[in-house]
C-alpha cells in the first residue's frame, strides 16, 4: 500500500515538475512593477480604442500594391488619436514603438521607420534590451534544439516584452507584445496589432476581424499559451522549427526615464478610453460664424468606478456658446464625471468660430484624468452647396449626354459638373498645377516619393490653393512628415457634396471624382459617366500615386454668386429631326439641355441646316459661359458681334445673315479661346492656316478627309454642336 502511494506520489511530482517546464498556465507572468503595469494599461488603451485602429498594409494589399513597405510617415500616434472619423494605422511592429514612446517619449528603435520586424530580429545578443534569441539556421544554435529553445522563451518572458517571430528566410515576420497575467485569471496573453480588413468589393463594410474580439479592431489578444506556446504549428508559434525568434525588453534600457503625463493618467485609471470629435473637423471645415459642438466620450472599460476629472480650453478664433454644464474659468472649461464600472459617459461643448476664413480654430490643449487630448483642426471656410444644389447634384444621371466628352480631363469633368449641373462658374485646378505649385518632393529610398506642402504659394496661385483641403491628400508612393497631414484614405463623411478628388496614377490618365451627397460619387471612365459607392471608389484611390481633396467653398464666399444660365432637364427634347441613333444626338442633347441652341422651329432641329455667322458668335459666346448679350443694334445677333470685337476676336464688318466657312469659325473660335498652332506637321494641303492648326490640335474640329481640311465649306448645324462640345472642353 505504501508502494503504491509512493508511485503514485511520484508520478503526481513528474507531471507537475513537466507542467511547469511546459505549460504557461501552470507559471504564468504577474506584473510586478510600475513601469510593466504602465507598459501593458498603454497597450490596452490601443485595444480599447476598437476599430478606430486600422492595419495600415491592408488597404493596399487588397489591391495588389502593398510590397511590405511601410506607407505611413515618420510620426507616432497615441490612442486618443484613434476616433470613428479619423482612424489611425499601424502595423505590429511599430505598435510595440507606439506604446513605448506614449508611455515612456521614447522610441526603442529610434524612429518609426526603423521599426521594423526585420530590424528587431537582427539585434545581437550582445544587445542589452535583447532577452533571448533563437536562429535554427545560424551554426552557433546548432546544439541547441527546439524544445530548448522554447523552454528558454517560456521562461524568459516578463510583461512589456517584445517578441518577434520571423521565418527561415526573412521574408514574413510578426511581433507581439507580452502583457503576461494581467487579468489575473491564471493566463498569459499576447496583444499584437493584426487582423482588420477593408472590403473594397462591398464598399459597405468598413472593417472586418479576424478575430470578433470586444473592440472589433486591428488590436488584438491571444492566449499566450495557444498563440505562442501552443503545440499547434500556428504562424507565430514557438514550435515552428524552421521558425527564428527573439525576446526584447525595451525596459532593460529605459533606466530613470519618467513616465508621460498619459501613463501615469492610465495607472490611476486603468482602462479609461477617450473619443473626442467635433462635428466640424480636419475634414469638414466650418462656416464663419458657424458653431462647433466638441463631444468627449468616457468609457470605463475597468471593473472599478471613476470620478474622472475633465479639461476643456477654448481655442482662438472661437468663442464659448454653451459650457455643457462645466464650471468656467476664462477659457477654461472643468468637469468631474462619474463613470460607472463598464459604462460609457458623455459630455459635450459648442464654441462659434470668429476667425477669418482661411484661419483654423485649434481644438486641443485640455485633458481628461491628465491624459491628453487629441489635436482636432477645423478650417474656417465659406459656404457650401444648398439643399436645393444637392438634390440637383444627385440627378446627375439626366446630364450624361453633357457629360460625355473626348479628352475632358479630371479637373474639367468637375468643372463642367459645376457649370453645367449646378449652373456655377467654378475654376478647379489641375494635377499638374497642383504639384507644381503646392507640393515639394522627395525620394526615399525603398519606399516611394515624401511629398509636403510648399511654404509660399505663388501669388498668383493663392485663389486655387485656398481651394485644397489642407489634410486631404496621399497616395500609395506618398509619405508626410506630419502626422496632421496625412491621410490614408478618404471617406464619404469626410466629404460635402460638390467636393473633388483629384488622383493621379504615374503612366495612366488623372481620375477627378465629384461627391454627389448621400454616399455616392460621379466620374467618368472612359467618357461614360460612372456613378457609384462612394467608400468603395474613394478607397481605390490608396493604390494610386497621388491624390487630393478639392473644396470650391474654401475659395469662394459665396460659390452661388457667379451663375450661369439654369439647365433645362426636364423632359425629352421636341426635335422631331433628331434621333438618338444619330451621331451628332448627344451633342445636340448637351447643348439644348443647357440654353446653349435652340431648334429652327419649335419641333425642328434643321441637323443639316447651314450655320449664319450671327448664329456663330451666339454659340461662341454662350457655350464659353460669356452670357447672353441684348442687342445693340436692330440685328438680334448684334449684341455678340459688339462683345466679339470688343474682346478683340474679330475686326471689320461681317454679315451676320450670311453663311459661315469652316475657316471663318476657327480663326473665331481660336481667337476667343486664346489657342495658337503647336509645333506639329500640317497634314492638310488645302490650307496652312494657324487657327485652323491650333483647333485641330486642340481635338476641336477635324478635316474633311486625312488630307483636306475645306477651309470655304459651310458648317453644318449637326457638325457645329459636336465642335462647340469639344471647345468647351478645351
Amino acid at each position: 500500500m505504501k508502494k503504491s502511494v509512493f508511485r503514485l506520489l511520484t508520478v503526481m511530482l513528474t507531471a507537475v515538475l513537466l507542467l511547469s517546464v511546459i505549460s504557461p498556465v501552470a507559471a504564468s507572468a504577474k506584473i510586478t512593477n510600475e513601469r510593466q503595469q504602465a507598459i501593458v494599461n498603454t497597450a490596452l488603451a490601443y485595444y480599447y480604442r476598437g476599430y478606430g485602429v486600422q492595419y495600415d498594409s491592408i488597404p493596399i494589399t487588397n489591391f495588389g500594391k502593398y510590397d511590405g513597405g511601410p506607407i505611413r510617415g515618420g510620426f507616432t500616434f497615441s490612442p486618443e488619436d484613434a476616433t470613428e472619423d479619423h482612424l489611425h494605422y499601424s502595423v505590429c511592429s511599430d505598435f510595440m514603438l507606439e506604446v513605448y514612446y506614449d508611455a515612456f517619449g521614447w522610441m526603442f528603435m529610434d524612429y518609426v521607420l526603423n521599426c521594423k520586424t526585420t530590424n528587431i530580429m537582427a539585434l545581437k545578443e550582445d544587445n542589452p534590451m535583447v532577452v533571448y534569441r533563437y536562429d535554427p539556421g545560424d551554426p552557433s544554435y546548432a546544439n541547441v534544439t527546439k524544445d530548448q529553445a522554447r523552454a528558454a522563451a517560456m521562461k524568459a518572458f516578463q510583461p512589456g516584452d517584445v517578441y518577434v517571430n520571423m521565418n527561415a528566410d526573412g521574408s514574413s515576420g510578426h511581433a507581439m507584445m507580452f502583457i503576461g497575467d494581467y487579468k489575473n485569471d491564471g493566463h498569459d496573453y499576447v496583444i499584437h496589432c493584426w487582423g482588420s480588413k477593408y472590403i473594397p468589393e462591398t464598399g459597405t463594410d468598413k472593417v472586418e476581424t479576424a478575430v470578433k474580439n470586444a473592440n472589433g479592431g486591428a488590436i488584438r489578444i491571444d492566449d499566450c499559451a495557444d498563440y505562442v506556446f501552443g503545440e499547434n504549428d500556428t504562424s507565430y508559434s514557438l514550435f515552428r522549427g524552421d521558425h527564428k525568434y527573439i525576446i526584447v525588453r525595451p525596459l532593460n534600457v529605459l533606466g530613470a526615464v519618467p513616465l508621460t503625463a498619459s501613463a501615469q493618467a492610465r495607472l490611476k485609471y486603468p482602462g479609461l478610453s477617450i473619443d473626442r470629435r467635433a462635428d466640424h473637423d480636419r475634414f469638414r471645415d466650418v462656416e464663419q460664424g458657424g458653431d462647433i459642438t466638441v463631444t468627449l466620450n468616457i468609457q470605463n472599460n475597468d471593473s472599478t468606478p471613476y470620478s474622472v476629472p475633465v479639461t476643456q480650453v477654448v481655442p482662438q478664433n472661437a468663442a464659448l456658446k454653451s459650457a455643457g454644464g462645466a464650471q468656467v474659468d476664462g477659457s477654461t472649461l472643468t468637469w468631474t464625471v462619474d463613470v460607472p464600472a463598464g459604462e460609457t459617459k458623455t459630455v459635450s461643448y459648442t464654441v462659434t468660430a470668429t476667425g477669418k476664413r482661411g484661419e483654423t480654430v485649434e481644438l486641443t490643449g485640455g485633458n481628461v484624468a491628465g491624459i491628453r487630448d487629441n489635436r482636432i483642426p477645423v478650417l474656417i471656410g465659406g459656404k457650401h452647396l444648398t439643399d436645393a444644389q444637392c438634390e440637383t447634384l444627385l440627378k446627375i444621371k439626366d446630364y450624361k449626354a453633357l457629360l460625355r466628352k473626348q479628352k475632358l480631363t479630371s479637373s474639367g469633368f468637375a468643372e463642367t459638373v459645376y457649370r453645367e449641373v449646378l449652373g456655377l462658374d467654378v475654376k478647379i485646378p489641375t494635377m499638374g498645377e497642383l504639384r507644381k505649385n503646392l507640393f515639394s518632393n522627395t525620394k526615399v529610398a525603398k519606399v516611394g516619393w515624401m511629398y509636403e506642402p510648399v511654404k509660399e504659394i505663388p501669388a498668383s496661385y493663392t485663389q486655387e490653393a485656398l481651394m485644397c483641403i489642407p489634410t486631404y491628400f496621399g497616395g500609395f508612393t506618398v509619405l508626410t512628415e506630419d502626422s496632421s497631414g496625412r491621410v490614408l484614405t478618404f471617406e464619404s463623411y469626410h466629404l460635402y457634396p460638390g467636393d473633388v478628388v483629384l488622383a493621379l496614377v504615374t503612366g495612366s490618365e488623372n481620375l477627378g471624382l465629384v461627391y454627389l451627397g448621400d454616399n455616392k460619387v460621379a466620374y467618368l471612365e472612359d467618357d461614360e459617366l460612372v456613378v457609384e459607392n462612394a467608400d468603395k471608389a474613394l478607397l481605390r484611390l490608396l493604390s494610386y500615386d497621388f491624390f487630393i481633396g478639392i473644396r470650391p467653398s474654401l475659395a469662394y464666399d459665396d460659390i452661388t454668386i457667379k451663375t450661369k444660365q439654369t439647365a433645362k432637364v426636364d423632359g425629352a427634347m421636341p426635335f422631331t429631326d433628331v434621333k438618338e441613333a444619330d451621331w451628332f444626338y448627344p451633342f445636340v442633347e448637351e447643348l439644348y439641355r443647357d440654353g446653349t441652341i435652340n431648334g429652327m422651329t419649335a419641333t425642328t432641329f434643321v441637323p443639316g441646316g447651314k450655320l449664319t455667322y450671327g448664329q456663330a458668335l451666339k454659340l461662341i459666346v454662350c457655350a464659353l459661359n460669356f452670357g447672353e448679350k441684348a442687342p445693340t443694334t436692330a440685328h438680334w445677333a448684334s449684341g455678340y458681334l459688339s462683345f466679339a470685337r470688343d474682346s478683340g476676336w474679330l475686326k471689320g464688318s461681317v454679315d451676320l445673315d450670311g453663311g459661315v466657312s469652316r475657316l471663318e469659325f476657327c480663326r473665331l473660335a481660336a481667337q476667343a479661346k486664346n489657342l495658337t498652332a503647336q509645333d506639329v506637321a500640317n497634314p492638310f494641303t488645302d490650307t496652312d492656316d494657324a487657327s485652323v492648326l491650333a483647333l485641330v490640335g486642340a481635338g476641336v474640329i477635324n478635316g474633311m478627309t486625312p488630307t483636306t481640311f475645306a477651309p470655304d465649306e459651310p458648317l453644318t448645324r449637326a457638325q457645329i454642336s459636336k465642335i462647340i462640345c469639344a471647345l468647351r472642353g478645351v
